[in-house]
């Protein structure tokens, strides 16, 4: 079920229209929920969670192609406490997000689910450490925190 989310989320990132991503080039002032939606993708790939830095990230070729690629166990916990932020703040939800644009919509739907697997991963990741589990043992997909 998990991994179903999370790729219906990925695949509603691919079918983004073109001109929803191409357009962000020429928003100077953001919606302000858009513009911490899109900071906070940005802190997950190590981009300056800047406006200037959210256009610059949007308009290279690989930007939907890094957003799918990204694998929940790959989260830091700076990551996953950047995203509580954006999950938990009582302002931010999918009406309001869907009011704003197509891709505020898919990134926030994305962002959701990359916190509750990444938060779930760092659980298992913390508890097997306090076992003594190594995670080059283990080979067992079905244990194992990817999705």
């Amino acid at each position: 079920m998990e991994d179903l989310q999370l790729e219906q989320a990925r695949e509603e990132l691919m079918n983004t229209p073109a001109e929803a991503i191409t357009g962000i080039q020429s928003i100077d002032t953001p919606d302000p929920i858009f513009e911490r939606i899109f900071t906070t993708v940005n802190t997950l790939f190590g981009y300056e969670p800047t406006w200037a830095a959210c256009k610059v990230f949007a308009g290279k070729m690989t930007f939907i192609t890094k957003l799918i690629e990204l694998e929940v166990d790959d989260l830091t916990p700076e990551n996953i406490a950047n995203l509580r932020k954006i999950v938990n703040d009582s302002d931010i939800n999918p009406d309001k997000v869907k009011s704003i644009s197509p891709l505020a919509l898919n990134l926030y739907n994305w962002m959701v689910l990359m916190y509750r697997f990444g938060r779930m991963c760092l659980e298992i990741k913390k508890n097997k450490e306090a076992l003594g589990i190594k995670e080059d043992n283990e080979k067992d997909e079905d244990r194992s925190c990817e999705t």
